[in-house]
């Protein structure tokens, strides 16, 4: 009697879990859908900044994996160019990972060290990190944030609670990443004009969904 009763429990246990496996896996069986603005139509011009495209390694493209994406350089008169990339991943991958490719990763693969970082807001209430590096007497300052539908980012851990917002909903809007860089010995130097250029990119950015 007490074997039968044991056997059922562990029966009923493993039933109850894959239960829990199941309901769990359709939470994340999504569809991300195409975005319904490409994100090559930022304007070359905002405000008085005037862009160019500056073309990527084709390798680099590749291994971001983004559906699409832009590389140009703005120049405003007196002002230390900036640089502006912007990626929208449009496919499952964002479900395993809703901030791919930071700074914080990339720069150093290439031999940057991070120094420091701060976080600012953009448009009021967006919050953009601000990342210091140095590299063989070299200082750069990059900020960045991403876009997932409605959530506005610069981590995945500092989202990770907002995230229950998306669960059981069986389709996604895509994740963009817009990560700007501008040559300055501190972050204090590049503020404002990292934070200028981003309050104009950012109200297109909020249309791709």
């Amino acid at each position: 009697m007490g074997n039968t009763l044991q056997r059922l429990l562990i029966c009923a246990l493993v039933l109850v879990c894959c239960g829990v496996i199941f309901w769990m896996e359709s939470l994340f069986e999504v569809t991300v859908h195409q975005p319904s603005v490409d994100i090559k139509n930022l304007s070359m011009e905002l405000s008085e900044w005037r862009g160019e495209t500056v073309p990527m390694d084709e390798e680099i493209v590749r291994f971001a994996g983004a559906g699409s994406s832009i590389s140009r350089i703005y120049n405003r008169a007196g002002e230390v160019p900036v640089a502006v990339y912007g990626a929208v991943w449009d496919n499952r991958s964002i479900i395993d990972d809703i901030a791919p490719h930071p700074p914080t990763v990339c720069y150093p693969n290439a031999g940057w060290t991070l120094e420091r970082q701060k976080v600012v807001q953009i448009d009021g209430s967006i919050d953009m990190c601000l990342s210091e590096f140095s590299r063989a007497g070299d200082k750069l300052v990059t900020a960045h944030w991403y876009q997932l539908g409605d959530l506005r980012y610069s981590d995945a851990l500092s989202t990770r609670a907002s995230l229950i917002s998306l669960w059981g909903k069986k389709e996604w809007s895509p994740v963009v990443k817009i990560l700007l860089q501008t040559q300055a010995p501190s972050i204090e130097d590049a503020q404002a004009r990292l934070v200028d250029i981003a309050n104009e990119v950012n109200p297109f950015v909020s249309t791709i969904r």
